[in-house]
């Protein structure tokens, strides 16, 4: 569980990236026959969306360790919940994560493309993580099967 929370916190780290300098774009780009990105207000409302779900992924993450790391650290054994708790937080982060390195890859328009930005290969490098077995969409099935089964409290299951 501990890998794949580094993969989410990579994509974190990419995503954050990848915002950021769409934000410097927009701050400085006039698209042709338009007014300037950081004067139109469909720019600013997805900024202030991306930048909530980014901030609010990141806080998903860390409270998540915390949580776990604190029953750890009180001398708790790892339970299935535990185990819930890790994948769920490091797959859903992967998967906001690249939502927010693809909102603002298109919102830059054809500037994304080149390579003299940082847009493409930043695009490349999320969804090369998103790939990964940690992004796998059938975590969601197991946490769902293992809430079900409601017994959250028992040591996991080997696999």
């Amino acid at each position: 569980m501990v890998f794949g929370m580094g993969f989410a916190a990579t994509s974190l780290g990419v995503a954050r990236a990848t915002l950021d300098a769409a934000i410097d774009l927009a701050r400085g780009k006039t698209p042709q026959a338009s007014k300037a990105m950081r004067d139109n207000n469909a720019v600013q409302g997805l900024i202030g969306r991306t930048e909530a779900q980014l901030r609010a992924t990141r806080a998903y993450l860390y409270a998540t360790a915390a949580d776990v790391w604190h029953d750890l650290s009180q001398g708790a054994a790892v339970t299935e919940a535990h185990r819930v708790a890790l994948r769920l937080a490091s797959t859903w982060t992967i998967h906001q994560s690249a939502a927010v390195v693809d909102t603002a890859y298109h919102m830059t328009g054809a500037t994304a493309v080149f390579n003299a930005n940082k847009f493409e290969r930043r695009f490349r490098d999320m969804h090369a993580i998103a790939q990964q077995i940690q992004g796998r969409d059938a975590h969601y099935e197991d946490a769902g099967r293992a809430i079900l089964a409601g017994n959250l409290d028992a040591p996991p299951t080997m696999r």
